[in-house]
């Protein structure tokens, strides 16, 4: 919808257009000691249509000083006729006794104040251990709608508007936000005029209370930063606490210019930000030369937060996120952690063009965000910055494969997905928008050349500049550059739920293509019974998805079955494990670095008993150092998780301890993580009910997913995870209300259960709840349910016949047709893409 066209059409979950804001002077006061903010925002406007009425965003927020002032009549301050609330839509309507005519400038004022929580959302806390000592700080979550919660605006992405902003703090903090600094000044009572003379805001003792003067105890210092482009407001930034910073920097391939680059943390932790700000620094001039458009702002910070709700956040100069998505120390942490950082800070770097310079017109086209990032930072630049890693491959499994299985299933929904409702829109935020849009575009890329793509992209970037675009300005940019009609290619893969099928068919009889009902589940098993001479990573992590998903449904089937399966996993990565061993050696590849990491894990879950000697008391007998000396050079980087998870499953209360003590206090990001899912897989059912009266009073908000995703796959606490979903789901959805997390609880809660009585406890449970704030991830997990008791039903036998065939090597006529297709690929891909067929 265009913002300076009239339109007669009123759309009940979009603000008015006949007001628009052109920008903001906005000033914070951030009391870290009382944990509260105050604030003040002078908003001008430009009067598209006349009007009695401005209606704007405003979330959890006490107004004050209300005031509207206007360019075109005798009157500076107009009387406020009337101010209404509405909580449900997060607005605020102000009616003015004069009517603002069109065409004309005006000004609203609004005092605002808060306290400051740890929702992870607007503006909020976070909180840490400094020598000892509980420290707090600030930052900002906005995306996608909660700006309103830290200010009053007009929070839509094509509301785009310039910022000045001015943090008012304790002298001894830093202050942080898009733009750099350009003056910072003690406080002073005798020098404490704001701004310019015509903001007509006064002085700041006028706006806030408390406020002491230079040199005295507890003193406050006013920050002013410079004038920010045009920008949406979900990605304004701005923070405040005891940061501490490295530094680097980059020369502008374009220009010559040369931008500092840093990376901001607490000060126990920086020094482990380096090899994100090495990654920050290298994959700047990359996009500069990519898009032939210069990064267009002076600066560009990432602040690593304690609490984040996201693995991270693309605001424009100041990017932001969770101490798991950047710190890694190179020699404590595994390869998977180093590549996990790798690929957050290339994506979020790439969103700087993708979502900041162009934003998309509305949610709906969240993908021109999230699925360029993905494409851009998690494989073109990533395949650049890092080859050795195998980026063009591991795309098809980390992304390709997580896409065709959430679009598989009826509750899908297409990549461009209607979202009228702004309160729904952190339920898009899902492999949909991430996975099939990277995926689906990289074919696009494939298809056109990438020299030809990224031209295209290029066109689409200059055109809209600082501005709002939609799908079909993608399109038209890419069809410039190649000649050819892509509207027309890409409506069925944009606007359409699914993906094509590949049918496979014998003249001897037909296939009956395992779960989705088209293939045996035995014919699976039988390809990756024949897999056993492979020696890529990839394909050996595939196998070990599609065993998990059948060990997952088939969790609560008899011992003999669980059995036989373990057989079948161990037959398969015991010999892997033997092979490569424990000890990395320094010529090892990358991939051989990953194989050996997925062996041990897969072999020790499948309670190896062959070469017991060789995984299951090689981890515990080293992990036995940990706890016995605080040793921890014995348990290598790679196979952390593996030693930590096992001990910690197969012991007691001294290894459940050893790693609680690496949560509360970890070496690394990663090393907690690792914690984490070990403390869930103990099966002493004292721990276990230790571990779930932890989760409401000493587990973080962001660490809330982890626990919930340990708990659901260890077997005997599985059903007990839901049962505590149910019994605290008041307190849970207060708890978690507007994050990214409530959807992935629901969703971990329900992951595994495959019988008629689980959909029907689950569908009773949620019937007479609201439900609008996490329908689609619902939705999704009671379709993988439906999906699951379907395939049971659909083996037709029982599950230790198939396991038996398997290993017994009769694989018979469908053995040939997988190995017909097989030696017909060409590459490693459709080697892939036939796991994915098969779809176990």
């Amino acid at each position: 919808m265009s913002l300076t066209k009239k339109s007669t059409f009123i759309d009940p979950y979009r603000l008015p257009c006949n007001v628009k804001p052109l920008h903001y002077n906005l000033v914070i006061k951030t009391d870290l000691e009382a944990l509260k903010f105050e604030g003040h925002v002078a908003i001008d406007l430009v009067i598209l249509e006349e009007t009695s009425t401005i209606v704007l965003n405003c979330a959890d927020l006490e107004l004050e000083q209300v005031s509207v002032h206007s360019e075109a009549l005798k009157t500076e301050q107009i009387q406020i006729a009337g101010q209404t609330i509405d909580k449900d839509q997060d607005r605020v309507t102000v009616q003015v006794s004069t009517a603002l005519p069109a065409a004309s400038k005006a000004q609203l004022r609004v005092g605002f104040k808060a306290p400051l929580t740890g929702s992870m959302t607007g503006y909020y806390f976070s909180q840490t251990e400094i020598d000892g000592k509980k420290v707090h700080y600030t930052l900002t979550q906005f995306q996608p709608t909660d700006a309103r919660k830290a200010y009053p605006c007009w929070d839509e992405p094509a509301f785009k508007a310039t910022y000045d902003i001015t943090m008012v703090s304790r002298a001894d903090t830093v202050n942080l936000s898009n733009m750099p600094i350009a003056s910072e000044k003690p406080y002073s009572s005798t020098s404490d005029e704001y701004g310019d003379s015509g903001d007509g805001m006064g002085k700041l003792t006028k706006m806030f209370s408390n406020l002491k003067s230079e040199g005295s105890s507890g003193g406050w210092k006013v920050t002013k930063f410079q004038t920010t482009p045009l920008i949406s407001s979900y990605l304004v930034a701005f923070a405040n606490g005891p940061f501490h910073y490295i530094e680097g920097s980059y020369t502008s391939p374009i220009s010559g210019a040369v931008r500092p680059v840093r990376m901001y943390a607490t000060k126990e932790i920086i020094h482990q930000a380096k090899f994100a700000l090495d990654v920050n620094v290298r994959c700047l001039p990359m996009y500069e030369e990519m898009f032939d458009v210069e990064f267009p702002l002076p600066k560009l910070d990432t602040l690593v937060a304690h609490d984040f709700d996201l693995g991270a956040m693309e605001n424009w100069g100041l990017i932001t996120g969770r101490t798991t998505a950047y710190l890694i120390d190179e020699e404590k942490s595994d390869i998977a952690a180093k590549k996990g950082v790798a690929e957050t800070a290339s994506h979020e770097v790439a969103h700087q063009w993708f979502g900041n310079i162009t934003s998309p017109e509305w949610w709906d086209v969240l993908y021109l965000n999230e699925g360029f990032a993905t494409l851009m930072g998690e494989l073109v630049i990533l395949d650049k910055l890092f080859p050795e890693w195998g980026a063009s491959k591991e795309f098809i499994n980390m992304h390709l494969q997580s896409a065709l299985a959430l679009d598989a299933r009826r509750s899908s929904h297409p990549i461009e997905v209607p979202c009228d409702d702004a309160k729904k829109i952190n339920q898009i935020f899902d492999a949909l928008s991430y996975s099939k849009a990277g995926s689906v575009l990289r074919m696009l890329s494939d298809f056109v050349t990438e020299e030809k793509f990224l031209k295209g992209v290029s066109i689409y970037l200059k055109k809209h500049l600082y501005s709002i675009a939609r799908t079909v300005n993608l399109w038209e940019g890419i069809s410039e550059s190649t000649g050819v009609n892509i509207p027309d290619i890409m409506d069925n893969w944009i606007n359409k739920i699914g993906f094509p099928v590949l049918t496979v068919t014998e003249n001897a009889g037909s296939i009956t293509l395992g779960k989705s009902g088209l293939l045996r589940t035995s014919a699976g098993l039988s390809l990756i019974d024949a897999m056993r001479s492979e020696t890529d990573c990839l394909v050996w992590d595939s196998i070990a998805t599609r065993i998990n998903a059948i060990v997952r449904v088939w969790w609560e089937m008899s011992d003999v079955t669980r059995n036989d399966m373990n057989a079948f996993r161990r037959s398969l990565f015991s010999p892997l494990v033997k092979k490569y061993g424990f000890e990395p050696s320094k010529d090892d590849s990358h991939d051989v670095r990953q194989l050996r990491t997925l062996a041990i894990a897969e072999a020790a879950a499948a309670k190896d008993e062959d070469y017991i000697d060789r995984v299951l008391q090689e981890l515990c007998s080293r992990f036995k150092l940990f706890v016995d000396n605080v040793d921890h050079s014995k348990i290598l980087p790679d196979f952390q998780r593996s030693a930590y998870v096992n001990a910690v499953s197969r012991g007691g209360r001294a290894e459940w301890e050893a790693v609680k003590k690496v949560y509360k206090n970890p070496p690394t990001p990663s090393a907690k993580t690792h914690a984490m899912m070990a403390m869930t897989a103990t099966t002493d059912p004292a721990l276990i009910d230790e571990t779930f009266k932890s989760l409401m009073t000493d587990v973080k908000s962001q660490d809330m997913t982890y626990f919930f995703s340990g708990l659901n796959g260890n077997r005997l606490t599985r059903r007990r995870l839901f049962a505590f979903l149910k019994e605290n789901f008041d307190e849970i959805y207060k708890r978690f209300e507007g994050t990214f997390g409530l959807g992935s609880i629901i969703k971990i809660s329900l992951r595994g259960f495959a019988t008629q009585d689980d959909l029907d406890d689950a569908m009773t449970f949620f019937k007479d709840k609201n439900t609008s704030k996490f329908a689609m991830p619902l939705e999704q997990s009671l379709d993988g349910i439906r999906a699951d008791i379907k395939w049971l039903e659909a083996t037709k036998i029982q599950p230790e016949e198939v396991i038996l065939t398997v290993i017994g090597g009769k694989a018979g006529i469908v053995h040939k047709i997988s190995w017909t297709i097989l030696h017909q690929a060409k590459g490693l891909r459709e080697w892939h893409l036939m796991l994915v067929i098969l779809d176990l």
